[in-house]
């Protein structure tokens, strides 16, 4: 941190006179699976609780990663699933005017630091950062357990942590759901937040899923979880919805089929801590059930 340069505290939470405006940011680094979409289908369903605004934005500032076609393959198998948002989906990738305008107050501030052609963010080395998770209630991260964030790579391309915190800045983002493993990015992001002073999104992390394996289901390591296998084998896209959004109807006589029947029965402070395994030959077992000619 820049001698003299006192950081600044957090500001205050999004105000709850703004619209509740929620996002997914999947990456086009290969094909939509049942991780995303769990993570879709609750935040969905949070939007609605909230009679607000559900949005895609894809996060590919990554362009080593991105696989091609896979944003238009992710774009179908969303509107397949009645998923694909209130608004066409955005994207990120180009250093926008915004991103540089952000940049410059962070410099302006003492928070940025350059490492040859990249740019970091300093992030504090002692005590913790913390915050009222909309699942799990208060959570804290050890600053020690972070590391500078690069915003700008040497390509002179935006990072995810430059590009989604101003864009979610930018889009009036109100909240943001996300998988446990991305504790650490929202604590990063906390401190760009504040250094920025902007309104910050109230965050919520629940559990990954996994497959049977209990090994977690990520592009090309998990067989049968991808929408494209699950859609070509025969799977009702309100069928793949509602398991993940109440995985226990698998067994129920007669569960709901329509995402928007479960939006008052899923209550996200009780969403279990556990892992979500993935039973495909239950979600099989219930579209022969109930998901032909619903």
């Amino acid at each position: 941190m820049t001698p003299g340069v006192a950081r600044p505290k957090f500001p205050a939470m999004a105000p709850s006179a703004r619209t509740t405006r929620l996002r997914i940011g999947p990456s086009p680094a290969g094909p939509l699976h049942v991780g995303h979409v769990r993570n879709a289908v609750l935040t969905w369903i949070l939007a609605r609780q909230q009679s607000g605004e559900y949005l895609v934005r894809f996060e590919n500032t990554d362009r080593v990663k991105e696989v091609a076609g896979a944003r238009e393959a992710m774009v179908e198998d969303l509107a397949w699933l009645g998923l694909l948002g209130d608004s066409p989906p955005g994207c990120q990738a180009d250093m926008k005017p915004a991103y540089r305008q952000a940049l410059d107050v962070l410099a302006d501030g003492g928070w940025t630091y350059r490492e040859g052609d990249a740019v970091r963010f300093r992030l504090p080395r002692d005590g913790a950062t913390e915050w009222e998770d909309v699942v799990r209630g208060r959570l804290a991260v050890r600053n020690s357990d972070l590391g500078d964030p690069v915003l700008v790579r040497s390509s002179g391309l935006p990072t995810f942590f430059l590009a989604s915190t101003v864009d979610d800045s930018e889009d009036g983002i109100t909240h943001l759901l996300r998988v446990d493993a991305m504790a650490r990015v929202t604590a990063t992001q906390l401190h760009i937040w504040g250094a920025l002073g902007r309104a910050l999104p109230r965050f919520g992390h629940h559990p990954a899923v996994v497959g049977s394996d209990r090994k977690l289901i990520r592009n090309g390591a998990t067989e049968g979880a991808t929408v494209g296998e699950l859609r070509e084998s025969g799977i009702a896209p309100q069928v793949l919805v509602v398991y993940l959004a109440l995985p226990q109807t698998a067994s129920w006589k007669a569960p709901p089929v329509r995402l928007e029947d479960v939006v008052d029965q899923v209550d996200l402070s009780r969403v279990s801590r556990r892992p979500l395994v993935f039973d495909v030959e239950a979600v099989r077992a219930m579209n022969r059930r109930y998901g032909a000619g619903r």
